[in-house]
């Protein structure tokens, strides 16, 4: 699963992170965020649903692992430095978030 978050949040490029210490919804458009994570939860249900998970489950799974990715780059991140991020930087970044919301120590290999 660690693999396919990753490597929906480098499939979706049009999602740009936001970031802050503390995160401040005022510090981040509603429409950016809505988008992002819109675009994020698709593609991920879309690899849900291969796997064979119920739609239901798959939609639900999705935006909630795509919700914590996403909060973990904003804390992380500022958003213009994030979008400023070159593809490399921003799959390394994506990589630590996912590892953060999964638990997991190390890089995903």
């Amino acid at each position: 699963m660690k693999k396919l978050i990753l490597a929906l949040l480098l499939a979706t490029p049009a999602c740009q992170p936001a970031h802050s210490h503390e995160i401040n919804s005022l510090d981040y458009p509603s429409p950016f965020l809505m988008e992002w994570i819109h675009n994020c939860s698709e593609e991920l249900k879309m690899q849900y649903y291969m796997k064979g998970y119920p739609p239901s489950f798959a939609q639900r799974s999705a935006i909630v692992n795509c919700a914590c990715v996403i909060d973990q780059l904003r804390a992380m991140y500022s958003q213009n430095k994030l979008m400023g991020m070159n593809p490399e930087d921003r799959r390394d970044a994506s990589e630590e978030a996912t590892l953060k919301c999964l638990n997991i120590e190390g890089k995903v290999s």
